[in-house]
Formats: C-alpha cells, sequence, structure tokens
C-alpha cells in the first residue's frame, strides 16, 4: 500500500485513522507544542523513548483530518495500517509535507497533531478562513527495517489473498440475493416490510443484525452488489474485487442514499437499499450508470 496523496490538498497527505486522544475535534488537544522543520506547529500528545525514522524505513501509521469541526478522513476500522517508505531530509525540505515533518520526530507508539494552515492550501480549502487550520492528528504504530517489513508485507500478502478468495466465490451469492430482492420489490410483495425515508430512500432489511447502528463519523465496513433499478444490471460489486468497502458514515464520502440508508441497518444486518437519483448521481453519468438512474444496493454491514 502506498502514501495516499490527497488531490485537493497540495502536499499534504490524505489517509485515514480514529484514535482516542481527540474526543472532540473542536477542543485543542493537550501537549508539547513545537514547529517541525517546515514551520509547522505541531503538539506531541504521547512521546516514548524510541528511534525516529531512518532512510528505508517502512513505518506503518493512522490519521485523522479535521477540518474545524468536521471529520474529512480517517482510517480507523481499517484491518492494515497506511505505510510510508521514508524520505531522505533533503526530500522532506522540498515537499514541505506537514504530516512527513511530523513523522520525523517521532518513534513507534508516539502520537501528535500538526497544523497545516489554510492560506497555505492551493484548492478546496474544505471551508476553511484565512488563518485556520487542517488538523492531522496521527499515530506511528510500528517502524520497520527492510528484512522485517519484507517478513510483514508476504504474510499480509497471504492473508489478504485467502479473504478475496473466500469473498470472490460469493458473488453468486450476492448476485441471487440482490434479484430476488428487486423481483419482490416490483411485484410489491414485501408490504409493510419495505420502509420509505422522507427523503424517498427505500429499503427491505432481509436480516436484521445484533449490533448497534453505526455511528456517523465512524467508519463502516459493508459487502455490496449494485444494480440499475431500470433492468438489474450490475454496475459495481464488493464481491467481484474480492475486498470489503471501508468509508465514514455521514461524511459525504459516499452518495447521499448510502450515507442514510446505512446509518439504519445494525451492524450485522442484510438488506437491500433502493435509492433514487437524487440520492445518488443525480444528472451525472458514471460507469455503467446513465444520468439520473435509480440504484438498488444490497448491502452486508460487517462487524470489523
Amino acid at each position: 500500500m502506498k502514501l495516499m496523496i490527497n488531490p485537493y490538498i497540495h502536499n499534504s497527505i490524505l489517509c485515514l485513522f480514529a484514535f482516542p486522544l481527540l474526543m472532540c475535534c473542536t477542543t485543542a488537544p493537550s501537549g508539547k507544542m513545537m514547529r517541525t522543520a517546515n514551520g509547522f506547529e505541531m503538539k506531541m500528545i504521547v512521546d516514548k523513548p524510541g528511534d525516529v525514522p531512518k532512510e528505508g524505513d517502512m513505518l506503518l501509521y493512522g490519521i485523522q483530518v479535521f477540518a474545524k469541526d468536521s471529520l474529512l478522513n480517517s482510517t480507523f476500522g481499517q484491518e492494515y495500517h497506511p505505510e510510508f517508505k521514508w524520505i531522505p531530509e533533503e526530500e522532506q525540505k522540498k515537499i514541505k509535507n506537514p504530516v512527513v515533518d511530523a513523522f520525523s520526530v517521532m518513534s513507534e507508539g508516539d502520537s501528535a497533531v500538526v497544523y497545516y494552515p489554510a492560506d497555505s492550501i492551493s484548492g478546496n480549502k474544505f471551508g476553511l478562513k484565512s488563518g485556520e487550520n487542517l488538523m492531522y492528528a496521527v499515530r506511528v504504530f510500528d517502524i520497520m527495517g527492510a528484512d522485517d517489513y519484507a517478513t510483514y508485507a508476504a504474510e499480509r500478502q497471504q492473508k489478504l489473498q485467502a479473504e478475496r478468495a473466500k469473498l470472490q466465490v460469493r458473488e453468486e451469492e450476492g448476485a441471487n440475493a440482490i434479484a430476488e430482492a428487486l423481483n419482490s420489490y416490483n411485484e410489491k410483495i414485501y408490504g409493510d416490510d419495505l420502509m420509505k425515508t422522507e427523503s424517498g430512500l427505500e429499503y427491505v432489511i432481509h436480516e436484521k443484525g445484533s449490533g448497534p447502528l453505526p455511528k456517523i463519523g465512524k467508519n463502516v465496513s459493508v459487502n455490496y452488489y449494485g444494480v440499475l433499478k431500470s433492468d438489474g444490471s450490475m454496475f459495481d460489486n464488493s464481491f467481484k474485487r474480492g475486498q470489503t468497502f471501508t468509508f465514514p458514515l455521514g461524511q459525504g464520502r459516499v452518495i447521499k442514499g448510502w450515507d442514510e440508508g446505512v446509518a439504519l441497518l445494525p451492524i450485522g444486518s442484510k438488506a437491500t437499499l433502493f435509492i433514487p437519483s437524487g440520492l445518488a448521481y443525480g444528472a451525472t453519468e458514471r460507469p455503467g450508470i446513465p444520468a439520473n438512474s435509480d440504484l438498488v444496493f444490497y448491502i452486508e454491514v460487517l462487524d470489523k
């Protein structure tokens, strides 16, 4: 996995992680204030003894990104942490990245927050005004040398391949589930089991999970199978890829019908969402999805 770069923010990392040092993003965390090598404000929250990364090391890290009271992204709930191969000091000075700057003074187990001034951001400023900051909450889980990382990566790849194969064999199961659901919908078989919200979203829960409802702002993981409501043709599904999909709920990272619908499904549930085009992609065409298409998704909300 490569370091993910936010296409909307010049030279800043946009990865996702939630960890317990921040109970509320509107409250500044306590800790030792300092400035990084490139002048970004930073607070160390946990500062453990240990070695900082050196060239060739691989960092396993987590991160949250906040704009005022809004959580933009979080890697919380990901099974595997994002990675970053450490770069020479001269390259760090060229990119002037606040998160890389923070990593340069952090050892394994450390956590910190680092601030990126809105005035330094080109493009989308996420509603921030002059003088305000993006806030990155970062934690270093591990710093691995080349040999240790090679062993870790090989074991992870082996596990991922097994997990993908296990999910891929269920693609037909997903296809059958949504075909049955769409047919029952068209034949008006569901009756009172079909629920409808004020927005126009319709949904039916096939199996109600025993877990709590997903929390807004927290990551939720799902398996899904998506088809056009008009003719049942499939445009996307996670079973075929062999990979579950994880996203922060209620943060606008998915279509509105998903943010609303998944929030209604207790963890462990299996359900079908019938999403009008206005809660999907509207007049925008997407691969396999004509403009103004109503969509149907079979969804499994996972406990992970």
